[in-house]
């Protein structure tokens, strides 16, 4: 679950029919700002013991927010407990800009973007 090559077969399998052309030459976009979460746990050691455990946490959270909010307090934004991180979102990203990238270039505006 956390080979990027793997992930990308996958995805490519559930897509088959509804892909662009993916042989543009074109570049990635530059890599925006670091949206990744801190500490997540390795897949491997994340069974159901700990995604139990780590629903309860997010239960508690909900309900502490929930009892502050019924005595006129402003709750605040609670993080949810990290779960492990897979290869398939990010080709998931891949291959939606690969996609903007052959729309783009079908358009004739490949170039405009690369600055």
């Amino acid at each position: 679950m956390n080979d990027p090559e793997l992930a990308k077969q996958i995805l490519d399998a559930q897509n088959r029919d509804s892909r662009l052309d993916p042989s543009s030459d074109s570049e990635d976009f530059a890599d925006g700002p670091d949206d990744s979460p801190g500490w997540q746990p390795q897949y491997r050691e994340y069974d159901l013991h700990a995604k139990m455990l780590g629903d309860l946490i997010n239960g508690v959270a909900a309900l502490n927010q929930a009892v502050i909010a019924s005595a006129g307090g402003k709750a605040r934004k609670v993080d949810t407990y990290p779960v492990p991180a897979t290869a398939l979102p990010q080709a998931e990203i891949d291959q939606a800009r690969e996609d903007g990238d052959a729309i783009l270039n079908m358009l004739g505006m490949g170039d405009a973007i690369e600055t």
